[in-house]
C-alpha cells in the first residue's frame, strides 16, 4: 500500500476449483483504489466470478461461492483496519513429512 492506495493486490482461493487459483478481477480491481466498504464489497463479488467450485459431501457449490465472498471481505476489512494476521493462532497445526519432520516453519509471523 502507498498510504492508503493499494498499489498490487494478490487473492489467492482454494477448495473452489480444481486447483488454487487467482481472483484476478478483484486483484486487478483493487490496485488504485482505497479500502472503503464500497471496494470490498465490490472486490468479493468480483473474486467470486473466479471460483468454479463443485457440490460434494462437504459443502455445495453456493456455498463455496458465498464463502470466497464472505472471506474475501472479511479478510480486506481487517486490511484495512491494520490488523491482519491477528487471528493467526500463535502455535497452528503443524504439517510433518513422511519421515515425521515437521515443515520449516517461520521464525517470524508473516504479518
Amino acid at each position: 500500500m502507498e498510504g492508503r492506495k493499494i498499489n498490487a493486490a494478490a487473492i489467492t482461493l482454494g477448495a473452489v476449483a480444481p486447483t488454487i487459483v487467482h481472483a484476478r478481477e478483484a486483484e486487478e480491481y483493487l490496485v488504485g483504489r482505497v479500502l472503503d466498504e464500497e471496494t470490498i464489497s465490490k472486490a468479493g463479488e468480483l473474486a467470486v466470478r473466479a471460483a468454479i467450485p463443485i457440490s460434494d459431501i462437504r459443502a455445495s457449490a453456493d456455498y463455496r461461492k458465498t464463502i470466497v465472498r464472505v472471506l474475501v471481505k472479511r479478510g480486506l476489512n481487517a486490511i484495512s483496519k491494520g490488523r491482519q494476521g491477528q487471528a493467526l493462532p500463535e502455535n497452528p497445526v503443524l504439517l510433518r513429512d513422511r519421515n515425521g519432520n515437521y515443515y520449516p516453519v517461520r521464525k517470524q509471523r508473516p504479518f
